[in-house]
């Protein structure tokens, strides 16, 4: 073994058995008060900004109430003790031709064809001065509209809204996005189902 081989071997033992945790953090904290040393703004700031923001924090939460809000789903505005429901839990969402009990928060539906009678019902429940429409009139509006599916807004087209419905109901209507070829497609193959 040569000189330099034992040199070597011994430094590297020393050396080991000196590199403790306690000399490595040493080092570290001596080279940081060496570097802020020559930045006391900074390292004023680095400590003053942060801990101003703890403390405004923690004064603000003095401040407020504290809001129980418990897992599910909500309709509590900022009460002090919240409310809970699951979203498919049944409290009395009620459409009159359907006689099952309804989710309040969710309402799915397995069929496009159901889909598209809901879409029809909603735009009648929601018209606007219906009332001032004779009985026939208001008939032939909803036939037109629920039955017929007549929600066209183009007066020329065969599928324009009744003329009795003009300017009292606006229908509902499913968008295609993006209107191309694929999705007409795709959207056709859906009505199919």
């Amino acid at each position: 073994m040569t000189l330099q081989e034992k040199l070597v071997k011994t430094s590297s033992k020393e050396l080991s058995t000196r590199r403790t945790s306690w000399t490595f953090i040493r080092s570290l904290l001596w080279k940081n008060w060496l570097i802020k040393n020559r930045q006391p703004a900074a390292t004023a700031c680095e400590i003053l900004v942060p801990t101003f923001f703890i403390l405004l924090l923690g004064m603000l939460k003095l401040i407020t109430t504290t809001v129980d809000v418990p897992a599910g789903w909500s309709d509590d505005a900022d009460n002090t003790a919240g409310t809970r429901y699951n979203l498919f839990q049944p409290t009395g969402l009620d459409i009159e031709w359907v006689d099952a009990d309804l989710p309040k928060f969710a309402l799915h539906e397995s069929t496009m064809t159901g889909l598209m009678l809901k879409l029809a019902r909603q735009s009648i429940d929601d018209g606007l001065r219906l009332e001032e429409l004779s009985a026939s009139d208001l008939t032939a509006c909803r036939t037109g509209v629920l039955a017929g599916g007549l929600v066209d807004t183009n007066t020329s087209s065969p599928f324009s809204v009744p003329t009795e419905c003009i300017g009292k109901v606006v229908p509902y209507k499913i968008g295609i996005a993006p209107d191309n070829a694929f999705t007409r497609n795709y959207f056709a193959e859906a009505m199919e189902m």
